[in-house]
Parts: C-alpha cells; structure tokens; sequence
C-alpha cells in the first residue's frame, strides 16, 4: 500500500500543496507549528474519514481564509494497493453549492461513498507524542484506539460496532424513559420492555468483544518482542484486556486467551451481567456493562504503567504497540500499511532509535516528523525523501 501523491487544499496551514512521494522513506523537517503534524493528519482522514486533532470537521479548515471564499478544505491522495491497482481517494468538507448546506463528501475514483466503504483502501497506522495518553488516560482513550485500527482491517468488525452503538442509543433512551413512567419497582416488566434490545445488544456486543479479544491477543507477543529489544531486555510488556462482561471471579489469566472462550461463554456472560445490573441501569438510565465500557492495560514488569510508570516507560511501551499494530496489520491483509510517525526519536537512546529503524526497514512506507536531522543517521538520511517544512509550505532538503 503506497501514497505517491498528496494534494491539499485550505487545509489546516496548507493552503495548496501537491506533494509526489515516490520513496519508501519521506522526512518531514521543521520547527513545532510549522505543519508537519497537519500533514500527516491530512493522511489519517484518507483512511478513516476522520481527523485525529480535530473535535469538528470544520476546525480543520484553514484559519485564514479569505472572506470572498468560500470556506472547505480539500484532500487528495493518489493510492497504490497491493495488486497494483491506482485509486484516488478524495474528502471535502464545505458546502456543496454556493450558500448550500456544509457537509463531508467521501469519494474513490469519483464516485462517493460511506465512511465504511472508504475504509481500507488507505490503511494507516499513526504514532504521535500524546500517544503516551493510550497508557495514562482512561479506558475510552484505549477503546478509540482499538475501534480505529480495528474497522480498518475488518469490515465485520465496523459493522457490528456501529449496531452496536445504535442498538446502546435504544437501550438507553428506553430506560430513561421507563424511569420517567415510574416502572423502576416492577423489574419484570422492565426485563420485558427491555428484552428486545438486550437480545440486539448482547449479538452485537459479543461480537466486537470478541474480535478486540482477538486482536489483542494477536498483538501482545509482537509487542513484547519490540518492547525487550528497546529495553535491552530487561522490561516484559504485558497487554491485559478487561472486558466488562467477564464473569465475576473468572481468571484474568483465562479471559487472556480468547482461542479457549465460545462464543457462547461471551453471550451468557453478557446476558447475565445485563441482568444483575438492571435495577442499577433503570436508576441511571444507562446500560453498564457491555464493549462500551471495555479496557486494556499495559503491564511491565507487573506494573501497572497507567499507574507507576515513567513517561519513558509509557512512551516506549506505546511504540512497541504501535509497531505491532503495522505488523498486525500485515498478517490480517497481506499488505503493510502507512506508517506515520510523528516525532518518535525526539525522546529516544540510541537503543531504542535503532530499533524502530530496524522495524521500519522492510516497509513500504514511512512518513516521519522531525524537529531536528540529527535524530536520524547519515546513512538513513540518505536513502530518505527529505523536506523542509516552513509555515505550510514545503521545501526539498
């Protein structure tokens, strides 16, 4: 999978650029604010539909566009998948007429199409410095980042996660408004109001539950490998999944291994815990349990780095993950996806500069930030694409 082509247009700082990328390796160098993280978040709406700076579509519009014009942005990417095949991804957000209505358009080739088709024909992997968050903050953080990787590489997985949400929306409006009619005493009746959701909840629920269980599973033994090597062998890293509906007192050890769980364990697991919390749910007109409420937990050493690890240790534990994410990735779609890594040496040894190198080696393509050229070998630079950015324009170093 390789973008050769990228074309912006009043996009964040880039007001016109039209960058050709013909390298397996493109160095983006320059001061904080220049642009760089901009561009590579230009790349991450090719392959989600979504910005990972923005709350709002219309934030990533140029701050200072002309007041005769008429305020969108534009990006453009020409991809080259695995089978050779050229495609051109395109995403607008503006109106779509003079005075008309604002909105996202999503376009392959010309022709539009959902957020769920566009995933998958970009598959990108982002590692940025406030990824240290995946580690320290709470469990939504994590379940993002699950839920973005994840709907790349799995259609299924997309689809049951957005039944998912609208089946929990339901469920929840319905509880509050069972609240409002007084039906918290009768908890048969509420089980039988609610029962048709429950069923909906629990098929899809399931499903997501067991794929992140999966996926991680997948990936814990890739990190890990990553992780020794950065730490000269003297940190194990651990990814501990927590799903919410685990039976209560079941093994952390047993819930670790999806490959010994049915799918039928998942479902009497979430039914029952559906049930024990319902008068809870009735009371706060909100379901408690299910994949929404879901965490993993990256352990070292039997640390819990959320908890007492150094920003160090964080930083290190979430590239490790980041690159078992591409490997992953590969395994799952036999293509390597983009690699986008926004300044990861800054903060790095020599150990642990030289083992993201090695990792990088044999993909397609890496897309790199940077503040300063020594962070990065002769030799490398060398065999490197590399760009001065100033102000939203580039360039060649």
């Amino acid at each position: 999978m390789f973008l050769s082509r990228l074309q912006l247009t009043h996009f964040r700082n880039f007001h016109h650029l039209d960058l050709r990328l013909d390298q397996p390796f493109t160095i983006l160098q320059g001061p904080n604010g220049a642009g760089k993280t901009n561009l590579l978040d230009s790349i991450c709406y090719l392959a989600t539909s979504r910005s990972h700076k923005s709350q709002t579509d219309a934030q990533s519009i140029a701050a200072d566009v002309s007041r005769d014009s008429i305020p969108y942005f534009q990006i453009e990417g020409l991809v080259r998948n695995g089978a050779g095949s050229d495609q051109i991804l395109r995403v607008y957000f503006g109106p779509r007429e003079l005075r008309g209505r604002v909105s996202k358009v999503l376009q392959v080739n010309g022709e539009r199409l959902t957020a769920r088709n566009l995933m998958g024909r970009l598959r990108a992997v982002l590692f940025i410095p406030e990824d240290t968050r995946l580690v320290s903050e709470g469990p939504g953080v994590r379940r993002r980042y699950l839920d973005i990787t994840l709907c790349q590489v799995d259609r299924a997985y997309f689809d049951a996660l957005l039944q998912y949400q609208k089946v929990l929306k339901n469920r929840n409006a319905l509880l509050k408004q069972l609240r409002a009619s007084g039906y918290g005493a009768d908890s048969f009746r509420v089980g039988d109001e609610t029962r048709f959701w429950d069923e909906s909840l629990i098929q899809y629920g399931v499903e997501v539950t067991h794929r992140r269980a999966q996926w991680l599973q997948q990936l814990v033994g890739i990190a890990r490998s990553y992780h020794a090597r950065m730490t000269h062998d003297q940190e194990y890293l651990d990814l501990v999944y927590r799903p919410s509906i685990r039976p209560r007192g079941s093994p952390e050890a047993k819930w670790q291994e999806p490959a010994g769980i049915t799918l039928e364990e998942w479902r009497a697991s979430f039914s029952q815990r559906l049930q024990d919390s319902l008068q809870r749910d009735l009371g706060r007109s909100a379901t408690s349990v299910g994949p929404h409420r879901d965490d993993f937990l990256f352990r070292s050493n039997d640390l819990l780095l959320g908890e007492f690890g150094s920003r160090g240790q964080q930083r290190t534990a979430v590239i490790a993950y980041r690159l078992a994410e591409v490997e992953g990735i590969r395994q799952q779609c036999q293509e390597a996806p983009l690699l986008l890594l926004d300044d990861v040496m800054s903060e790095l040894d020599e150990i642990r500069r030289h083992t993201v190198v090695e990792a990088i080696d044999a993909l397609d393509q890496v897309i790199m930030t940077t503040t300063d050229w020594s962070h990065y070998s002769d030799d490398f630079l060398g065999q490197a694409t590399c760009w001065k950015v100033r102000n939203g324009t580039l360039t060649p170093a």
